[in-house]
């Protein structure tokens, strides 16, 4: 009788050590991690500004103005983080579900990287990829996936022809690292 309850105190303890430790793995890619909420609210408006839709008469070089702020700060509400990570040579990795516009659903992600100054104000931002429009549990899964390779190797290029888990770049449509934003005119590097 003794015996077994030693057992089950054991199981119950390791049990617990092991919820543990999930969680902080998990909690290891969360923004959460890094900064505060009105922290995280201000880093994701500045993203917004690069990778979100331009206000009308806004262009690249003009979509920064502190006048188009507002219009950030509004479609932001649209977009959320779902995994993050800043690298021991101090590049941030994101992977965000933002909004679609297909008639396929109203959801995908974008991962990409950049470097800070100044805490957050963001230099150096490429969107790396775009998934496919996808259900939410797909996106979280997939997702994870690239965020990971992402992590690990510093860009998804090993998933880039799969259709499955990236849409864009693909072979007409890249990324304007100048102009931050999918163009389809932009020659390979």
């Amino acid at each position: 009788m003794m015996k077994e309850q030693v057992i089950i105190c054991i199981g119950a303890v390791i049990i617990s050590f092991f919820s543990i430790s999930c969680r902080k793995a998990d909690d290891r890619f969360s923004v959460s991690g890094y900064f505060d909420q009105q922290t995280q609210d201000s880093l994701l408006v500045n993203i917004v500004t690069y990778i979100g839709k331009k206000p009308r008469l806004a262009d690249y070089q003009t979509r920064h103005n502190t006048d188009h702020r507002n219009f950030y700060i509004q479609q932001a509400k649209q977009f959320r983080f779902q995994y993050y990570h800043v690298s021991d040579d101090s590049v941030h990795y994101y992977y965000l579900i933002r909004p679609a516009r297909s008639t396929r659903g109203n959801l995908r992600g974008a991962g990409g990287k950049f470097k800070t100054r100044d805490h957050i104000e963001i230099y150096d931002l490429v969107e790396l990829f775009i998934t496919p429009v996808l259900g939410e549990e797909e996106l979280f899964a997939k997702g994870e996936v690239l965020f990971m390779e992402m992590i690990r190797s510093g860009n998804p290029d090993k998933y880039i022809s799969d259709k499955n888990y990236i849409e864009w770049p693909d072979e007409r449509l890249r990324y304007d690292r100048t102009r931050n934003e999918w163009r389809y005119d932009v020659n390979d590097e």
